[in-house]
């Protein structure tokens, strides 16, 4: 005779519930620094051996540093903090570029020298470009066939330069206009050869092949940073930018290819940073995503409409850095996060972190103030339990701690997993 029945086992595993516990939390913080940090922080694997993940920046004194997510520099002479020949105003790139899972650290500062540190802190080579660069960091790409990691450097003299893993010069292009916006690499939708996309001051936009030949160019009218999307979903990517009018209105402005206005939109004035793509109401298409300069934050669809719910309006805000496009309370749909330096705000109050739901009204929670702030912002889990903090580079000019650290709700989901087991008793 046999006898089966089912023996129902509702098990909640306390060793993974509990296994952040071993990880000591991440605590909101903020950290003076000397110098004034105006671009992103980035988060770099557990240097000081505690469990978590540490933060890497450059500053304006000279140095690039490594803080702890606890809120305290890493000092380790010679190497952290690492003196450099001038300041840095662009920030600094961290990367892999030989492949095999050694850490490279990229930093180019105001007087256009690039450096590249091991994980370490320790000086792997240094090498020169034409020009001062002042706002743009070095960008890894691999443009060519030959799989290798390029490293793109962008100077105020209008020289876009080329280096190889190694340091050394492969091309250098000249612009007509300094070249201060981040480059692009893209395929053009051909899904073969990839380019180096690059735009300067006044809108001419090149695109230079593995040889370092300009191969096609075009000019726009912008003199702001500029993207590139496939917004209507053919495979063939356009060109976003905004333009600032004499009147002191903007417009934001989108071609093809072939330099052809696809779109447009006025604007009450223009905005620093590129337009960003996203979905943020989940109908399934593409928004664009406009921050304008004096604290307007514009949600439109591709063709230049706007969307229900927009803009969101804050006359006392000037936006300088693009915005994150993040779901930072877990509700499944993205948030928009970005700084913002308040007019004639003292102190902390001089700028700000401000996320909008996808509606555009400000998440609970929001503003945090955190001083003057020019640069983007960082999202990582520091002290891996699952939940987000935002990394935030404030306090420009002495309006508060240059390094802040704050916590956010999102956490995944838990379920309570049932196992089914049948048992057969053979009797």
């Amino acid at each position: 005779m046999k006898r089966s029945f089912n023996i129902v086992l509702f098990t909640i595993c306390l060793s993974v519930l509990c296994i952040n516990e071993l990880k000591a939390q991440v605590n909101e913080f903020s950290a003076k620094v000397n110098g004034d940090i105006y671009n992103q922080v980035h988060v770099i694997d557990d240097v000081d051996s505690d469990g978590n993940k540490d933060m890497i920046f450059a500053a304006t004194d000279g140095k690039i540093h490594i803080f702890s997510s606890k809120g305290k520099e890493i000092i380790r002479p010679p190497y952290w903090p690492k003196q450099v020949d001038a300041p840095i105003t662009g920030g600094i790139e961290v990367t892999d570029l030989d492949g095999k899972g050694h850490i490279n650290i990229l930093a180019t500062t105001m007087g256009g020298t690039t450096y590249c540190l091991n994980s370490k802190g320790k000086e792997l080579w240094k090498t020169k470009s034409v020009g001062k660069v002042n706002w743009t960091s070095p960008k890894v790409a691999d443009f060519g066939k030959t799989g290798k990691k390029n490293i793109i450097v962008s100077t105020e003299a209008g020289y876009v330069n080329v280096f190889d893993s190694s340091g050394t010069l492969l091309h250098t292009v000249k612009m007509n206009n300094p070249v201060t916006g981040d480059p692009f690499v893209s395929d053009l939708g051909s899904g073969d050869d990839k380019y180096l996309i690059v735009k300067d001051s006044m809108g001419k936009v090149v695109f230079i092949d593995e040889g370092g030949a300009v191969v096609k160019q075009l000019q726009t009218e912008s003199s702001n940073n500029f993207n590139i999307s496939d917004t209507n979903g053919d495979g063939i990517p356009e060109i976003l930018t905004t333009i600032a009018k004499t009147d002191g209105s903007g417009e934001f402005k989108m071609w093809d290819l072939d330099g052809k206005l696809l779109s447009n939109l006025p604007l009450t004035t223009d905005s620093v940073p590129a337009p960003q793509v996203a979905d943020i109401d989940g109908d399934g298409t593409d928004d664009i995503i406009i921050t304008q300069s004096d604290g307007k934050v514009m949600v439109c669809d591709k063709d230049g409409k706007v969307k229900e719910g927009w803009p969101y309006v804050n006359d006392e805000a000037y936006i300088h850095s693009k915005p994150t496009i993040i779901d930072l309370d877990g509700d499944g749909s993205p948030e928009i996060v970005y700084s913002s330096i308040m007019d004639g705000g003292d102190g902390l109050e001089a700028g700000c972190v401000i996320a909008l739901d996808k509606n555009g009204q400000p998440v609970k929670g929001f503003p945090r103030y955190v001083g003057k702030i020019y640069a983007p912002l960082t999202f990582a889990d520091l002290d891996g339990d699952g939940s987000m903090e935002i990394i935030a580079a404030g306090g420009v000019g002495l309006t508060g701690p240059q390094l802040n650290v704050i916590r956010t709700d999102t956490r995944p989901k838990f379920k309570m997993v049932t196992l089914r087991q049948t048992t057969t008793i053979k009797k």
